[in-house]
């Protein structure tokens, strides 16, 4: 996913009416979920059968690299400004500690 696609969804979702609508809270929870399961499939399409250990590891790393790297550089993006109006919910130790156990 883009940073321009996930700009676009996310406008899409905040502008849902109120019986569908997410609340922001949601809205995290629901992106870092979606980021996870994509991570656990793109884990799960390395082929280790026909490789080295050190090279599967390797780009295991790099691609958890760049997933991290690609997840933390959206969600910032995505809910910066909502998050400053609320950094009680995003520096929350168990949001944070929840949020990190699950992408590891």
């Amino acid at each position: 996913l883009t940073l321009p696609g996930a700009l676009h969804i996310v406008g899409l979702l905040r502008r849902l009416p109120p019986p569908h609508a997410l609340s922001e809270p949601q809205q995290r929870s629901a992106f870092l979920r979606g980021r996870a399961a994509y991570l656990d499939k793109a884990v799960a399409a390395l082929p280790p059968e026909d490789t080295e250990p050190v090279d599967y590891l390797l780009r295991r790393l790099e691609l958890c690299r760049v997933h991290w790297h690609d997840t933390c550089v959206q969600f910032r993006a995505l809910f910066f400004s909502s998050a400053a109006a609320a950094p009680a919910q995003l520096d929350s130790p168990a949001a944070t500690d929840a949020a990190v156990e699950r992408l590891l």
